[in-house]
């Protein structure tokens, strides 16, 4: 039933899962003694049809693709047709490579897209963590014939799959490995303490040991991440970007319900798609447009006069700004209220409420 579940979660999750589960027990069968119960197998794999089943018949009603965002990212044809690099085994290996590095040494980096996920200075697991990862994937090895060597399975499979994409190393699509990360670091702190530990001590003591330690892992990743992580990325995010669009959307989630908001930028911007969804997120009944200022001009004296609108639009655009005024009138104009935001990169801000 847990596996169904994971249909309902993000792609690459509904792929990678079954695939694992169906590698292991196939392992299973092979080096396990005793061999997995084919009974249970059968009556896991019913489970697994029954829960899942409802996504992909809604999908193949709707005639919408099984699998989009794979159709999206896989080996595009684009991203070859600009002989970015040679589509070749030697590719693949070197991608599966920089997939595996981006767990321990490597932080994010892209080629193809504007915008990081995570950033910052570290990989996925902060340096003082490193040792136990490795020791948990020596000891998940050394298990290979038993199926405690799942978390490693589960490692490499994600880093196969990555390696088969553009991008190798977009955090987003290692979510699905963050379980097998932390099992695998507690696999590593557990072993190493019960070789180490004398037999002649206490195994109360033991344990109180291995939750300190597992304390002394925990506690600073999350000192790191709401601290100076945060305050990088807050740096990094908007150098990918010509304006805050962000910022604007945030800026508009107090505005009455029904307000229509336009976001005037050139340059690499929040996509339409994703502008109105993180709208949705932060209130109800917005709209949003993203345009370009010129275009938005052009058909300015079309605009609906029974809604507010906010419009977003670059900082010193005179040219926009006297065309706002000419059409509604004088109004205040205002920048962003967040200290964190550059001030080049804050959008202005004309509000014309509905008419009458």
């Amino acid at each position: 039933m847990a596996l169904g579940l994971t249909q309902y979660f993000y792609e690459g999750g509904r792929i990678l899962y079954p695939l694992l589960a169906a590698t292991w027990l196939a392992a299973g069968f092979a080096c396990w003694r005793p061999r997995p119960s084919a009974r249970g197998v059968l009556l896991a794999s019913v489970a697994f049809v029954v829960i899942a089943a409802p996504v992909y018949v809604t999908l193949a009603g709707q005639d919408f693709p099984l699998f989009d965002r794979l159709e999206k990212t896989e080996l595009d044809d684009l991203y070859w047709e600009r002989e970015r690099e040679p589509d070749t085994l030697g590719t693949r290996l070197t991608h599966f490579r920089h997939s595996l590095l981006h767990y321990v040494n490597s932080p994010e980096n892209t080629l193809y897209h504007y915008y990081l996920y995570y950033g910052g200075k570290y990989a996925l697991v902060l340096p003082y963590a490193v040792p136990a990862l490795l020791l948990g994937v020596v000891f998940a090895a050394w298990r290979w014939r038993t199926p405690g060597v799942l978390p490693l399975i589960w490692l490499l499979g994600t880093s196969a799959g990555n390696a088969l994409l553009v991008e190798s190393a977009v955090t987003a699509r290692y979510v699905v490995v963050f379980p097998a990360l932390v099992l695998l670091i507690a696999l590593g702190v557990g072993e190493t303490l019960a070789l180490l530990w004398p037999r002649r001590w206490p195994g109360a003591a033991q344990t109180a040991l291995a939750l300190i330690l597992a304390l002394a892992l925990a506690v600073p990743g999350a000192v790191y991440y709401y601290g100076p992580f945060l305050d990088t990325f807050n740096v990094e995010v908007r150098q990918h970007v010509a304006y805050d669009v962000e910022d604007a959307l945030l800026r508009a989630a107090d505005f009455p319900p029904g307000t229509r908001v336009y976001v005037l930028v050139d340059g690499p911007a929040l996509p339409q798609t994703d502008a109105q969804h993180l709208l949705n997120f932060l209130a109800d009944g917005l709209r949003v447009f993203v345009s370009a200022p010129d275009e938005f001009t052009a058909m300015l004296d079309a605009l609906p006069r029974d809604t507010d609108a906010a419009i977003f639009f670059p900082p010193g655009d005179n040219t926009t700004l006297a065309r706002l005024t000419g059409t509604f009138g004088p109004r205040p104009v205002t920048g962003s209220p967040h200290d964190d935001v550059p001030i080049s990169k804050a959008l202005w801000l004309f509000y014309v409420p509905a008419a009458g």
